[in-house]
């Protein structure tokens, strides 16, 4: 199966939805803003088909109308969400590993030099810097996408979906250590260039 992305979705047929499922409840774009915690031109936005909302807004405005998420989406839009939050689940699983792995490469390579069993090249850090620069990249606009703020909203994502409840935590040192590779081995590959 290929990649399943949320611009996949069929807008205008969503918007329409919002729009009919908002109106049959009697509510105005404010009233159903306010209960989602959006402004009423994001909902605009929605029932006009220019944006998506995201899953937790979906879940939000099924509850506020009333509805099931499935009555809410449609079966097909449904089942491309679910679709879409397992493959970035899975897609960000893997690039945490690989980060774990870039970690004991540089930490590998970093026993080589200190015992003096061979010369480590200046290109071996920046044959892995390139990868891990593009990984921390994805992981971030992943982690942006699906609202994560800290690493247990990470961890929590990862292993069963759950999505934040709460948003103003920064991302724990954790995080942004995982996240620190390239720069580790941007560092490493300077230091082997001047040095």
């Amino acid at each position: 199966m290929g990649k399943v992305r949320m611009e996949d979705c069929d807008r205008e047929r969503l918007g329409e939805r919002f729009r009919q499922a908002r109106e049959g409840r009697g509510l105005t774009q404010e009233a159903l803003a306010e209960e989602l915690h959006v402004s009423r031109q994001t909902v605009s936005n929605w029932e006009r088909g220019k944006t998506l909302p995201d899953i937790q807004s979906l879940v939000g405005a099924a509850s506020t109308l009333g509805m099931g998420l499935p009555e809410l989406l449609g079966e097909d839009e449904r089942r491309r969400m679910v679709e879409l939050a397992e493959a970035s689940r899975s897609e960000l699983k893997t690039i945490y590993g690989a980060l774990c792995l870039g970690w004991v490469a540089v930490f590998a390579i970093e026993v080589v030099r200190i015992l003096g069993l061979g010369q480590v090249h200046w290109a071996v850090y920046a044959a892995l810097l390139l990868p891990a620069l593009w990984l921390s990249w994805r992981a971030f606009s992943l982690e942006r996408e699906a609202g994560l703020k800290t690493a247990r909203d990470v961890a929590d994502y990862i292993e069963n979906g759950a999505r934040p409840d709460d948003d103003e935590y920064p991302l724990t040192f954790l995080g942004w250590a995982l996240k620190g590779v390239p720069l580790a081995l941007a560092i490493e590959a300077l230091m082997r260039i001047g040095g």
